[in-house]
């Protein structure tokens, strides 16, 4: 979850506890990755880009070891009171370490990326042989509004542009 969003719904108070965006969301991850995983392994390494205010770490963590990496300290200091371990960097500078990862998670981050294509390029040189790109984006360019540049996206994306 994108930590203005955090903030605007802490401000709202929604007693069901998240709109029902992101509890929707939620379902399709869960889903996804148990399509692939089916359960948890000790050994798995999962890697959670742009993991905001860490909304999807409870259903990264059923299928292995998860770690946070966010570019917003507010964002991390949240996720780190929910003992999860965390990266600060900002991606676009980070060192991805190659055959690293069984997983890498990034939902709704790459939107917000100048760089985009070099960063994808470090994360499947990062991913394990038989590794996973778990990503969500905002789709149709057609569709971009005043909601994307507040939440400082540079595009929205179609099946042709990967």
């Amino acid at each position: 979850m994108d930590y203005k969003d955090f903030l605007q719904l802490q401000i709202q108070k929604q007693t069901d506890g998240l709109h029902f965006w992101y509890k929707a969301r939620k379902i399709l991850i869960f889903n996804l990755l148990n399509s692939i995983f089916k359960k948890y392994k000790k050994d798995r390494l999962i890697l959670n880009i742009g993991c905001g205010t860490g909304t999807e770490l409870e259903i990264l963590k059923k299928f292995g070891q998860t770690i946070a990496l966010d570019n917003n300290q507010n964002a991390i200091e949240i996720v780190k009171k929910q003992k999860y371990k965390t990266i600060l960097i900002d991606i676009e500078k980070y060192n991805f370490q190659n055959n690293y990862y069984d997983a890498i998670c990034c939902f709704d981050l790459l939107e917000h990326l100048q760089n985009d294509h070099i960063v994808i390029n470090n994360i499947f040189q990062s991913l394990k042989q038989n590794g996973y790109f778990f990503f969500t984006i905002p789709a149709f360019q057609f569709l971009f509004s005043s909601h994307d540049v507040a939440m400082e996206h540079y595009r929205r994306y179609n099946k042709k542009i990967f």
